[in-house]
């Protein structure tokens, strides 16, 4: 594996809210897009398909377009590196796009332990979120942040968005947001790390979602 040099910024312990800086460069972020571009569809969630809470589009990179894309394989091998784990445990990564006003709310990235993909290749323990684009700098409160919400005031539900301390992110062209979502003792997942991708204003915001499993991956 080619040498890649990060800045790293810790914005919250335990459970760890990691930055990676300049994980990806501008040129291989816009490779990415490029590639992705014609398999975009409507985002789907685990349990119900289209879902009004998720509004984006999304395609998983498992073609051949990407699997013989050196690019492509660096950024697996990056995000294996940084998180600890060996490559045969990144899952195929996933490239999103949000049109203006697009959103996905409040949700955690583990699986239902009664899923296949659970079943089959573990949980997923870990998140990459690679913003591979930024607003322009003209626009003003242009969005597109991911939000961790953090802790619901006492008896609050998640949905009213009444959290205390939450932590957003501002896209930043090729920086990776890191995070854990399960609990290494007990296996449930920590709500601390519960998140949402906020609504973009005057501008198409590209991401990557890169996901670490329990075991390798298996489908």
């Amino acid at each position: 594996m080619e040498r890649f040099d990060v800045s790293v910024e810790i914005l919250r312990k335990n459970p760890d809210i990691i930055l990676f800086r300049n994980l990806l460069s501008k040129e291989e972020c816009e490779h990415i897009i490029a590639k992705a571009e014609k398999y975009m569809s409507r985002s789907r969630t685990f349990t119900s398909g289209n879902d009004p809470r998720r509004t984006s589009s999304s395609a998983f990179t498992n073609n051949k377009d990407f699997f013989n894309d050196k690019i492509w394989n660096s950024i697996r091998e990056r995000c294996a590196a940084l998180s600890g784990f060996p490559v045969s445990h990144v899952e195929i990564p996933q490239i999103v796009r949000y049109f203006p006003g697009e959103k996905f709310m409040t949700h955690t990235d583990a699986y239902e332990k009664t899923a296949g993909s659970y079943k089959i290749s573990g949980q997923r323990d870990y998140t990459f979120f690679i913003y591979l684009n930024e607003p322009p700098t003209e626009i003003k409160n242009a969005g597109g942040e991911t939000s961790f919400p953090c802790i619901p005031k006492p008896g609050t539900d998640w949905e009213k968005r009444d959290f205390i301390n939450p932590i957003t992110v501002a896209p930043e062209q090729g920086m990776g947001a890191f995070w854990r979502s399960i609990d290494t003792v007990t296996g449930d997942t920590i709500k601390n790390t519960w998140h949402e991708g906020l609504p973009t204003k005057g501008w198409v915001k590209w991401g990557m979602n890169v996901w670490i499993r329990h075991l390798p991956f298996r489908g």
